[in-house]
């Protein structure tokens, strides 16, 4: 089965997404005239790659060896479907979930069956 990525985009020279407006967590944004690929994390949008710069992404079950910041991968095992970010942020390198799984909303409260009358 074929999975599709939608990533939200611009052509808008230096157009940089806007948090909570264009791009909210996890979410990728690409401005294809400058070249750039943007995500978000839980305060603020940051750029994954530089102008002219190239991101590897790789689908396999385990981390791909040898990554560059910005690289991104589809952890395809049987429990993940998740997509990474390879994060450098001066400290620490790692992968990181781009698209975090949030809790849902509540569901819908269920019919109550009939209460029996006491006397």
């Amino acid at each position: 089965m074929a999975i599709t990525l939608k990533i939200k985009n611009s052509g808008t020279i230096s157009e940089i997404p806007t948090f909570n407006t264009d791009i909210n967590i996890g979410e990728l944004a690409v401005n294809y005239t400058d070249e750039k690929l943007y995500s978000a994390n839980s305060t603020a949008v940051f750029e994954l790659t530089g102008s002219g710069g190239s991101v590897t992404m790789s689908v396999q079950e385990a981390a791909p060896g040898g990554p560059s910041e910005g690289d991104l991968w589809w952890a395809s095992g049987t429990n993940d479907g998740v997509l990474r970010v390879y994060y450098d942020d001066g400290v620490d390198a790692m992968w990181v979930d781009a698209s975090p799984q949030l809790p849902g909303a509540q569901g819908i409260q269920g019919i109550q069956g009939i209460q029996p009358f006491h006397r």
